[in-house]
């Protein structure tokens, strides 16, 4: 798939499909096509679930996965200073959901500032009820673009 690159405002942005989630470690990671970074956009990533952001410029990262059943909450994750960053999501499978979201699901999302120096970022599942089970199949003829990480970048 070829990543959307669209520019408004001094702003562009990239849409990352998402993939089934990874455990390394002990920690779950929302996992994503690293493949649809459009090349010079300053977002590298080797594995589908870290990404190293460029210094010198701001981003807002806005991320959700999916999964088939439980419950689940997700947070971005400060891999270099190692601690949570902006806002966590909270999502439920099926008719759960509408206890927790109304009747839609949530993204987790932060905002990073610019800075002199890179920084490592990751989607993290931070709590779960036990037995989520993390495998999604769209229910559609073509995926509906969930789960998702989009990146925006102030240039």
């Amino acid at each position: 798939m070829t990543a959307r690159l669209p520019v408004y405002s001094g702003l562009k942005t990239a849409v990352l499909n998402g993939q089934d989630s990874t455990e390394v470690s002990g920690v779950r990671y929302a996992k994503f096509d690293q493949s649809d970074i459009p090349s010079g956009f300053g977002v590298s990533s080797t594995n589908g679930y870290q990404f190293v952001l460029d210094s010198g410029s701001s981003y807002i990262l806005i991320g959700s996965t999916a999964m088939k059943s439980g419950t689940v909450s997700l947070q971005f994750y400060n891999e270099t200073t190692s601690s949570n960053i902006g806002f966590k999501a909270n999502l439920r499978s099926g008719t759960k959901q509408r206890g927790l979201n109304p009747q839609y699901r949530k993204e987790a999302v932060a905002y990073i500032a610019s800075s002199g120096s890179s920084i490592t970022v990751s989607l993290r599942i931070t709590t779960n009820d036990g037995s989520p089970n993390f495998s999604f199949e769209p229910e559609f003829t073509s995926n509906t673009g969930i789960p998702i990480l989009q990146i925006i970048k102030k240039v």
